[in-house]
């Protein structure tokens, strides 16, 4: 804690030359790795840039149980050559933030604020971009229209239980709304998981440039989703923490974004630090 105050009065203060850092977009991101912004970086030293790294990179005091954001019956080989990695990033924090809700972590006065980081900027706009762009791909492919079928009936009951969600929340029901989440993290975390089962295994249908096309549409549509920055955020902090998912990491995103932007935005963003606030 010590070493994050340190680090975060250090990197606030360098921010502060480019306009607000705190709130920038993912979109927004490539506009800010400019040559005279990479400079300034460079002057600002490798030292800080390290120790913002190591000040965020795992958050303390969560047990191995309590971060396990991965599939347990997928084959971590399948799952880290898997292209669609903005799709698979998602699922692994969603994970974790359901657990805290299964295991009633979140605090009754978080819950309002909780959900809306949960459902409102991370599973709406994922279940958005898996409607337009994953399901019909998966659709036409050998036991892909069964397969989307499930996923869209369990689509419909997580909806119900989110609009049951929704109303405790407004009526300030915090007990009841707590009680439904509960349900509700069990369930969705039931999905993903044969979410994942379903569609990793059809991707060996699917040739090289519509994997490619697939995953830059992906990649467009979460840099433009809301709540894009704490997403940036969140993949960040999961990708350092799961081996499996490490190697995508360095693959999918520049040394710049994964060692200077992305730790910095960890540090100064809002959001994100809500968030660590909130689902511990």
């Amino acid at each position: 804690q010590v070493c994050e105050a340190a680090m975060t009065a250090q990197v606030t203060g360098f921010v502060n030359t480019v306009p607000d850092v705190s709130a920038v977009s993912y979109s927004g991101l490539q506009s800010l790795a400019s040559p005279s912004f990479a400079s300034a970086v460079v002057a600002f030293g490798a030292a800080v840039t390290l120790g913002v790294a190591a000040a965020v990179s795992r958050r303390p005091g969560k047990s191995q149980a309590q971060r396990d954001g991965l599939n347990p019956s997928l084959d971590m080989d399948l799952l880290s050559s898997f292209p669609f990695v903005h799709w698979l990033w998602q699922h692994v924090y969603a994970r974790e933030e359901c657990l805290a809700f299964t295991e009633g972590r979140v605090a009754l006065g978080n819950l309002k604020e909780a959900w809306q980081q949960h459902f409102e900027l991370g599973v709406a706009p994922h279940n958005q971009m898996e409607d337009e762009i994953l399901f019909p791909i998966f659709r036409d492919l050998p036991g892909g229209s069964h397969a989307i079928s499930q996923l869209a009936e369990q689509h419909r009951r997580l909806d119900t239980l989110a609009a049951d969600i929704d109303r405790f929340l407004e009526r300030g029901q915090w007990v009841e709304a707590q009680s439904v989440l509960r349900v509700y993290g069990r369930a969705y975390s039931e999905h993903v998981n044969m979410e994942e089962a379903l569609l990793i295994p059809l991707c060996q249908h699917l040739s090289e440039p519509t994997l490619q096309e697939v995953s830059l549409q992906i990649k467009t549509f979460v840099k433009n989703a809301p709540g894009s920055t704490l997403a940036l955020c969140l993949f960040g902090e999961v990708c350092t923490r799961y081996p499996a998912l490490e190697s995508q990491y360095q693959r999918g995103f520049p040394a710049f974004l994964r060692a200077v932007l992305i730790p910095t935005l960890r540090v100064v963003n809002p959001a994100y630090r809500r968030h660590r606030a909130i689902f511990g």
